[in-house]
């Protein structure tokens, strides 16, 4: 085997299989080998006979990244040219399609429609075609800064959601291992904007049950039932168009919440079709109980309206049966929502409304997110929230009147053995500090901590009191 001995590396002839070739090799970098043991001692490159000019090429910019402290082993090259070749679309097609909850189950056929929706609208007429790799923090925060934003703040949640599912796409991209070795898509995400929590536009309604039966009066007859039980009940709208017969128990008063109606694509850019999937969550498939006043009207619309198999829709479209769409349901909604001269009122502040009167009259986190099919004790804080507002308008009217009725002379600071003798909670309070009193009625319903309230000596009461309304 000829050798031609150079000043860095080395060209020699070799024979493989019957044919010879040239062989350019050079001592792997000393630092190298001591960060990465696999490395071999040479790295070679074999070319044809003609190429000699390929493997002079090919040493002296070896020789060069040596020196320059930039050299890379060929099998990191080629993970990189590997890495290089992905694109944003892509990749974020594969994204969706193995994205999982935090369970470790996949998203819902939905979730990803709305993945896609952000992809072909908002991101890839941007990033699409470009290598994962090449995508920079500049990039990404132009494209944040030239999204199209109305004067009025029109496309803000649409700016919002799409720069979400972009974070997180670049994300995966930059923690999840592509190879045993353990290495990333990308070093770090380049998608490091923290955009502002928008203010909520519009605090949900508490209704009176006489706007709801207004509404309810101008709906058309065959889903007119539907406000009533949505105000009552609290089921969401793809939940209720998703009700059949079997899933109403007149006899036991229960609802049994199994299936919503979604909205989906088939694909990109193709129209919306109708399917009946789970709820919106597992917790989503509950019982909830039927109040006495919608039995009699159930069983009319059953009769009226509904067939005679356990598998036909409680509420049908006004045209053609078949599947009644949330869409349909919100639109037919908002027509009786003008007609009965009512304004700025939603689908969604029914459900509000219901879950809402539940915890003013008592209910617990835990009871709120059983009926309401919540997976997350966050959510239904919201619902907490008005019911303090209400204990606390309960606890001020109790106050006027019991600083109006007591005699201030008569009162003092003994416990009336009356009152605490005859029962234990009474002395239980009466004894506790106050912390620990407070602690105890903040956790009963309004009416029974104001009742508790009453019976205690003057000095607590007023301690009590001035304790809740804090």
């Amino acid at each position: 085997m000829a050798r031609t001995r150079r000043s860095f590396g080395a060209i020699r002839t070799v024979t493989k299989k019957g044919r010879q070739y040239l062989e350019g090799s050079y001592p792997t970098p000393p630092d190298a080998l001591a960060g990465d043991h696999s490395l071999p001692k040479r790295i070679t490159k074999t070319v044809a006979p003609d190429r000699s000019g390929e493997l002079e090429e090919w040493l002296r910019q070896a020789q060069l990244s040596i020196e320059l402290g930039t050299w890379e082993s060929p099998a990191k090259k080629k993970i990189q040219r590997q890495r290089d070749s992905i694109t944003f679309h892509d990749y974020a097609e594969r994204w969706i399609d193995e994205r999982l909850k935090a369970d470790g189950s996949p998203i819902a056929e939905t979730t990803k429609n709305k993945y896609r929706e952000h992809l072909r609208i908002h991101l890839d007429p941007t990033f699409g075609n470009k290598p994962m790799t090449s995508i920079s923090v500049t990039d990404v925060e132009n494209w944040y800064r030239t999204f199209p934003i109305g004067e009025d703040g029109t496309n803000t949640t649409a700016r919002r959601r799409a720069y979400a599912t972009l974070h997180a796409i670049l994300r995966t991209a930059s923690e999840q291992p592509i190879n045993p070795q353990g290495d990333t898509l990308l070093d770090r995400n380049p998608a490091r904007l923290r955009p502002k929590n928008p203010k909520r536009r519009r605090e949900p309604k508490v209704l009176e049950p006489e706007t709801i039966h207004a509404i309810a009066d101008m709906m058309p007859e065959r889903l007119a039932l539907a406000v009533e039980i949505a105000g009552q009940l609290d089921p969401r709208e793809g939940e209720i168009c998703g009700l059949q017969r079997q899933d109403i128990d007149l006899e036991n008063h229960v609802l049994h919440i199994r299936r919503a109606v979604k909205q989906v694509y088939d694909r990109p850019g193709s129209p919306r079709r109708l399917i009946v999937g789970d709820p919106k969550s597992e917790q989503g498939k509950r019982d909830i109980p039927i109040f006495d006043n919608l039995i009699e009207p159930l069983e009319r619309h059953l009769r009226r309206f509904v067939g005679p198999k356990p598998d036909d829709f409680i509420f049908t479209p006004q045209r053609g049966g078949g599947i009644l769409s949330p869409q349909s349901l919100r639109n037919v909604f908002g027509k009786a929502v003008r007609k009965a001269k009512q304004d700025d009122i939603t689908f969604h502040d029914l459900r509000h409304t219901a879950l809402t009167r539940m915890a003013e009259h008592g209910a617990s986190p835990g009871e709120l997110m059983a009926w309401g099919g919540h997976a997350d004790i966050k959510t239904v804080s919201i619902y907490q929230q008005h019911s303090a507002s209400h204990a606390k308008q309960v606890v001020q009217r109790v106050d006027r009147t019991i600083t109006a009725s007591l005699d201030e002379s008569a009162a003092d600071n003994m416990v009336n053995p009356a009152n605490t003798d005859a029962d234990p909670i009474i002395t239980a309070l009466a004894g506790m500090d106050d912390e620990a009193r407070t602690l105890v009625l903040k956790s009963m319903p309004a009416e029974q901590a104001v009742g508790l309230i009453t019976r205690l000596p003057r000095e607590l009461q007023v301690r009590a009191m001035t304790a809740l309304l804090s």
